[in-house]
């Protein structure tokens, strides 16, 4: 069962057309109203795995910026010298390559 917000309605040939709110340029059809929750969930799927990897390379970027917000300040402190630092940004950027 669908558990999304939708939009839809009954079109003249008597199918049913519809949307998830959340993607109103991605319409669907069924036969009938119970198909065409079954077409939106598997939009949702669809969806939803895109928006779960987003948020991950996100979730990454974030933690990328703050470990180099770190590596600045040991290297401002003093902690690190200048090749740790390059060889510090070297690895967070293939981090993020191989995730994108």
């Amino acid at each position: 069962m669908i558990k999304a917000p939708f939009t839809y309605w009954k079109e003249s040939d008597g199918k049913q057309l519809g949307y998830l709110n959340e993607y109103p340029d991605h319409w669907t059809q069924g036969e009938n109203l119970e198909d065409l929750k079954e077409h939106l969930g598997d939009l949702l799927e669809l969806f939803g795995s895109d928006r779960n990897s987003r948020l991950t390379i996100e979730s990454l970027r974030k933690e990328i910026a703050e470990e180099a917000k770190n590596t600045r300040a040991m290297f401002l402190n003093g902690r690190l010298t200048p090749q740790s630092v390059q060889e510090t940004i070297a690895s967070l950027h293939k981090e993020l390559a191989k995730d994108e």
